[in-house]
């Protein structure tokens, strides 16, 4: 019995480690720059940051404005839960490997990919609202 006790303490103790590691890459050391976002007067407003898994694949995706401020963020996406300022703007899967992106010209679109980098859902557009100062879902 106490084998089987110390034998499951090390399992858990090794899912935590894990789980802590990748936590501790996802800090804002470990993103690039991989988009700016431009009005329609050429103005800059928003840079999009994000955590590579492979080319154009991402488990975290943060934009930020001007300031870069990842706590003050116009848009985050931390692997299947996309956030905007006012709360979590849609959870995915839990079969989660990360989103490739396309980027247009004051949107986004992702599509979540599964452990087997198979698309796991419908392409998503990622618009800004200059109104409410932040990136939304567009919802049909």
């Amino acid at each position: 019995m106490i084998k089987y006790f110390i034998l499951l303490l090390i399992l858990i103790s090794a899912c935590t480690n894990q789980d802590n590691s990748r936590n501790a890459a996802l800090n804002t050391n470990e993103y690039e720059l991989i988009h700016s976002f431009y009005d329609e007067n050429d103005s800059l407003y928003a840079y999009v940051y994000g955590h590579s898994v492979e080319e154009n694949v991402y488990d975290s995706i943060v934009t930020t404005d001007l300031n870069r401020n990842f706590d003050d963020f116009h848009y985050e996406i931390k692997w299947n839960k996309l956030s905007n300022r006012e709360g979590v703007d849609l959870v995915g899967g839990s079969d989660f490997y990360g989103y490739e992106l396309k980027f247009e010209k004051d949107f986004f679109r992702i599509v979540m990919l599964d452990s087997n980098k198979e698309y796991t859902s419908d392409e998503l557009a990622i618009h800004w609202k200059k109104a409410k100062g932040q990136f939304e879902v567009l919802k049909y």
